[in-house]
């Protein structure tokens, strides 16, 4: 061959440094992402066990209101009852 038919020759060799870097770079993304995703997934595990906490609390909340509203109500009728 020629050296001139050399420079127009279709085919470029590439060294094995540009594909481990580019095998590099792929390796690098995917542990990223999956970091990513085990991190938003405990994230969303510690909501949902925050959201439950905060309905319990909640409905104690709506209880202790009744039990409150009860106990004056039987505070009035007393009152009443030795009025009477």
């Amino acid at each position: 061959m020629s050296p001139a038919s050399d420079l127009f020759s279709p085919v470029v060799e590439r060294s094995p440094s540009v594909e481990r870097t580019a095998l590099a770079g792929f390796i690098v993304s995917t542990v990223v992402l999956l970091a990513t995703a085990v991190l938003a997934y405990y994230s969303a595990q510690g909501f949902i066990e925050t959201s439950h906490k905060v309905s319990n609390t909640h409905e104690i909340l709506t209880r202790m209101e009744n039990v409150f509203a009860s106990m004056q109500t039987a505070v009035a009728s007393l009152r009443g009852y030795v009025i009477t």
